[in-house]
């Protein structure tokens, strides 16, 4: 059940995920989060998506949801902000079209070398993106073509299917990690990415807004996965969308822990209204 919190008159952010949280995990729709987007436009709240989404699938939801907001994608591994509304970062960015990219992560063709080399060296049995065709990951996903074309377009990391055994796998992520790489269980793929997370990078979009003319604001996330965690346990209100697929994922956090009642969207509209009126 929601427990609803007051905000205070603080400055606040809202850093959500996507799949199974804004985003309905069967048919991809926000519809029924309207009411409470449209209620977070009206008090220039920002919307930070955060995402293993890539720049790309980003863009066209934005359009879809009318904001051009800062944005974090492929599980904290780049940070996109509007040129046209923040200051070029100290980080020497480079800029894709009309956005600062801040690289938080690891080059992918990188990961992919590796993630193929240690495939051929153990027999492990997997399949990358890398390794699908677009047929193969709308068959996997239920994107429309266009939306996989979008989703293929990857920069920093690379999601997997892992068809191997339990063990098998524990002996997989030991080595990446060793090797400096973080392995992610996300709603529908393993994310092998450089060293990052949904937690660093909304924190340092948190520091460059507070340079930006504002105070260091609260931080409502939302998630309902694994890969969240790290996001969840950096903010002030940390949501737990309930998810159609997995339970709640079980974590400490310095902030207020909230459970919604309805799955993904609904979920997301009913913890938000929450939040906003108290």
């Amino acid at each position: 059940m929601l427990n609803p919190t007051p905000i205070g008159t603080e400055p606040v952010i809202v850093a959500t995920d996507l799949d199974g949280t804004l985003l309905d995990h069967h048919d991809y729709s926000w519809q029924a989060a309207a009411p409470a987007l449209q209620a977070l436009k009206e008090a220039e709240v920002p919307i930070i998506i955060n995402t293993s989404k890539t720049f790309e699938e980003v863009l066209e939801l934005q359009k879809a949801l009318g904001i051009v907001e800062p944005f974090i994608v492929e599980n904290g591994s780049g940070l996109f902000l509007p040129v046209n509304t923040y200051p070029q970062p100290d980080t020497r960015p480079e800029q894709v079209a009309g956005f600062w990219q801040c690289t938080l992560g690891s080059d992918r063709e990188a990961i992919v070398a590796r993630l193929h080399e240690l495939r051929e060296a153990n027999g492990w049995q997997f399949s990358g993106f890398a390794d699908m065709t677009l047929t193969d990951l709308i068959q996997h996903t239920g994107l429309p073509e266009e939306n996989a074309r979008k989703a293929m377009k990857r920069r920093f990391s690379e999601p997997l299917v892992w068809k191997d055994t339990d063990a098998a796998f524990a002996e997989f992520k030991a080595q990446l990690e060793a090797e400096g790489y973080r392995i992610l269980k996300g709603g529908r793929f393993v994310h092998v990415l450089g060293d990052t997370d949904k937690g660093y990078a909304v924190t340092r979009f948190a520091d460059i807004f507070a340079t930006n003319g504002e105070t260091f604001p609260k931080i409502i996330a939302l998630g309902d996965s694994p890969n969240d965690i790290e996001m969840l346990q950096v903010a002030d209100y940390a949501v737990l969308v309930r998810s159609p697929v997995q339970n709640f994922p079980e974590f400490n956090s310095k902030g207020v822990q909230i459970r919604t009642s309805a799955f993904g969207p609904e979920g997301w509209n009913e913890a938000i209204q929450s939040l906003l009126q108290h």
